[in-house]
């Protein structure tokens, strides 16, 4: 959740950057940083740019459209239920 009211509050061009993508303790997979860093990125194809992903991941915003607005909704519900 904060990296979702973070990268909203972000200008486009700026940097989001999360920690510990590789840490891997044998937890179950919603307690796994990369789980939830892959499903963030998913939401906000096309909005990011991916600039580094190692042990930390850096993604740029390139868009500034938010998912609420009608292109983007549209957008991925095609993604989500391709006809």
């Amino acid at each position: 959740m904060d990296a979702v009211i973070s990268f909203e509050m972000l200008s486009e061009g700026g940097h989001i950057i999360f920690d510990d993508y590789e840490w891997n303790k044998k937890l179950d997979a919603p307690m796994i940083p990369r789980t939830a860093i892959d499903a963030f990125l998913a939401v906000y194809e096309g909005r990011v740019r991916v600039l580094h992903k190692e042990w930390q991941v850096i993604a740029k915003k390139v868009s500034c459209q938010h998912l609420y607005e009608k292109s983007f909704y549209d957008a991925q519900v095609k993604l989500a239920y391709p006809e």
